[in-house]
């Protein structure tokens, strides 16, 4: 699957009850932006390799690890995706296929090669990917910046899902994130 090590690690706890709470005074906050993003053809610009570390936390642990991506391309309309991931536990390599929808622009599929076929749009310099395994729902999202790739994975388990609302206002079901990972890929260069 696409995940590393989702919902293994999040953000850290707050600050411990019997900690001091000292006044803040208010300052306007401007909006968060996007990503900065280089204008990029999707996926031909984004052929090679990338290199970085994913920060991952799931608010009771944290943890760093390598991630290698590469993409190449194979034949019309198909592209090597491959992913490493440098655990502790070893080296754990997903080399999947990235296939180009051509009868929906922006639309893709990450095909993992066991049956597994993942649907993938592309919009606003941004690669997503959004699925539910085994009860956890995942975000993937991938998006080229000034940077390098900025890979940014939620996860939330869907038992957890709660619901608001009803009756006279819509019906909206809370999924809580229970897993963070964020990471830059720069590009390795050429030997």
């Amino acid at each position: 699957m696409l995940l590393a090590a989702c919902g293994s690690a999040s953000p850290p706890p707050s600050a411990p009850q019997d900690a001091k709470q000292t006044p803040v005074e208010e300052v306007a906050v401007p909006p968060a932006e996007a990503p900065t993003a280089k204008p990029a053809v999707f996926p031909a610009d984004w052929v090679g390799k990338w290199h970085g570390t994913l920060h991952s936390t799931n608010g009771k642990k944290s943890r760093e690890f390598a991630m290698i991506l590469e993409i190449a391309p194979k034949g019309a309309g198909r592209y090597q995706w491959k992913i490493t991931y440098a655990l502790d536990s070893g080296s754990n390599v997903r080399d999947y296929e990235l296939i180009v929808d051509d009868s929906q622009p922006g639309q893709y599929q990450i095909d993992e090669k066991n049956g597994i076929v993942l649907k993938a749009s592309f919009i606003g310099q941004t690669l997503y990917t959004l699925f539910d395994v085994g009860g956890t729902q995942i975000d993937f999202r991938y998006s080229m910046t000034d940077e390098g790739i900025s890979v940014d994975v939620l996860s939330s388990k869907v038992a957890d899902a709660t619901t608001t609302g009803g009756g006279e206002v819509p019906e909206v079901k809370n999924l809580p994130v229970t897993g963070v990972q964020h990471g830059i890929l720069r590009p390795v260069p050429s030997p």
